[in-house]
C-alpha cells in the first residue's frame, strides 16, 4: 500500500511538471496581434448618396487612402487598441448622366472601441476627418466625415474594411454636398 501511495505521490509530480512545461510551450505559441506600420496604401470604392440634392443623383468610384501611422495592441493598457492616421482621397462620379464629378480629400483618425486586441478579424473602430469636398456643378466647401467601420480582416500585412461615414459640408451648398457615403477598401503594407 505505501509504495501504491508513493508511486501515485511520485506520478501526479510528474504529471503536473509536464502540465507546466505544456503550458508554457502553448504560451510562448500564441500569436502576437501586437505591430505598428508606416507608410502603409489602401484603395476602395466608394458610393455617396447627397441628402438634398435636387438632380437625386448617388455618386460612385475610387478612393486611395495613406496611412501615416497604425498601431495594434494586444494588452489591456488605456487607450484604444487601434489607432490608425491617414489622408483620404475620393474621385466619384455621377451614377445617372455622368456629367457631374466629385473630388474630396480629408486628414483623419481611426479608433478601436476596445482597449486589448486578441483577434486579427472584425475589429469596430470610429473616427473622422475633415478637409475639402468638391462638385464641378457646385464648387467646394470645408468638410467634416465622422465613420463608423468594422475591419472585417485587420493584420499587419493585410487589412479588408467596410465603413459608412456620413459628410457634413458647409457653404452656399452644403444641403446638396452633406451626404452618406458606404465604402470597401483593402489595405496592404509591403514593409
Amino acid at each position: 500500500m505505501r509504495l501504491y501511495l508513493l508511486l501515485l505521490f511520485l506520478w501526479s509530480g510528474w504529471a503536473l511538471q509536464a502540465q507546466k512545461q505544456d503550458s508554457l510551450a502553448i504560451c510562448k505559441l500564441r500569436p502576437d496581434y501586437s505591430w505598428e506600420a508606416y507608410a502603409v496604401p489602401e484603395i476602395g470604392y466608394d458610393f455617396y448618396t447627397p441628402l438634398n440634392d435636387s438632380l437625386g443623383n448617388a455618386y460612385h468610384g475610387p478612393s486611395f487612402r495613406f496611412s501615416f501611422y497604425q498601431y495594434s495592441y494586444d494588452d489591456e493598457i488605456w487607450g484604444p487598441a487601434y489607432l490608425n492616421l491617414y489622408v483620404r482621397l475620393q474621385r466619384l462620379y455621377e451614377t445617372e448622366k455622368g456629367i457631374s464629378q466629385q473630388f474630396l480629400w480629408g486628414l483623419g483618425a481611426e479608433f478601436s472601441f476596445e482597449t486589448g486586441l486578441y483577434r486579427s478579424f472584425f475589429v469596430p473602430y470610429f473616427g473622422a476627418d475633415l478637409g475639402n469636398m468638391g462638385r464641378s456643378d457646385l464648387g467646394s466647401s470645408f468638410q467634416f466625415s465622422p465613420v463608423l467601420g468594422l475591419n472585417i480582416l485587420h493584420n499587419k500585412r493585410v487589412s479588408w474594411r467596410i465603413n459608412s461615414r456620413y459628410t457634413f459640408a458647409t457653404g452656399e451648398h452644403n444641403s446638396s454636398l452633406s451626404g452618406w457615403t458606404l465604402g470597401s477598401s483593402i489595405q496592404f503594407n509591403f514593409w
